[in-house]
């Protein structure tokens, strides 16, 4: 059973855009590859929820609000 809401990664991506964030610098800081966090960002690939809770922290936004 997956935890994480479908669509999350789209909705993530909308709260780095308007907190201005560069992808490169939420994913160095959150320990993932580029190439990962976009699929994550565009709903390619799921979000584990290890990796979820290390980029919502980066993007200071509450890793809750994408759980079902």
């Amino acid at each position: 059973m997956t935890v994480i809401k479908k669509g999350a990664g789209h909705m993530l991506k909308e709260e780095i855009d308007k907190r201005g964030l560069r992808y490169a610098f939420v994913a160095e800081k959150a320990g993932v590859a580029p190439q990962t966090l976009s699929k994550y960002l565009h709903d390619r690939i799921p979000i584990n929820v290890n990796n979820l809770y290390k980029i919502c922290h980066v993007v200071d936004v509450d890793y809750k609000k994408f759980l079902k």
